[in-house]
């Protein structure tokens, strides 16, 4: 009775959590809430957040970085791929084409990465240049990936419950379980994208 009360709790949580991540993660692919559209003609810097369990374990890193409109004197926090500036810029930080349209969510920055930026721009010259979003926010570039990670998280959670329910039956009906092997495996796949998908909300 125990043990089948701890499975029906954690599919319980399972539940709940997945369908936060499937809101989520339809909502950040369709809605155009805090979607930012903004050319940018000069970009630089790169911060690197790394992600870990107990600094031992590493899950991720992100990349920071700030884009320019010289014209306009706009300055963004841009949140990209590793390879964003070398595939979009020049050695110079020059848009490559003479302009880059950065399409983007606004997101809020972890309080660490804001202190960094803060630190950074209060030893700037900033005459006659806007910090479009602050030091407290930022745009990612990355978001529609980010959506799909949720999305794939979410189909392991539905694999991992379809295994917790289909071993409670089992042994209601005194048969001999073959979905153990299946559920230890999902579950362990569903907790290392949980765990990368926090990391990042």
């Amino acid at each position: 009775m125990k043990e089948k009360l701890a499975k029906i709790f954690v599919a319980v949580l399972f539940i709940g959590f997945g369908l936060y991540l499937l809101i989520t993660g339809i909502t950040d692919l369709t809605s155009k809430s805090d979607y930012v559209e903004a050319e940018i003609d000069m970009a630089g810097g790169n911060l690197t957040v790394e992600h870990s369990i107990n600094g031992l374990i590493p899950i991720g890193n992100e990349y920071y970085y700030i884009g320019v409109n010289s014209e306009e004197g706009n300055i963004y926090i841009v949140r990209a791929t590793k390879k964003w500036l070398d595939q979009n810029f020049d050695a110079d930080g020059k848009a490559i084409g003479g302009s880059y349209t950065l399409k983007a969510k606004k997101r809020k920055l972890d309080y660490k990465v804001e202190r960094e930026f803060n630190d950074s721009f209060s030893n700037m010259d900033m005459t006659g240049l806007q910090l479009v979003t602050g030091t407290s926010s930022y745009l990612d570039t990355d978001y529609k990936t980010f959506a799909v990670k949720k999305l794939v998280c979410v189909f392991a959670f539905l694999l991992t419950l379809l295994c917790i329910f289909a071993g409670i039956k089992e042994q209601d009906e005194n048969r001999k379980p073959v979905w153990g092997k299946v559920m230890v495996v999902s579950l362990l796949i569903s907790a290392a994208l949980m765990v990368h998908v926090l990391s990042f909300l």
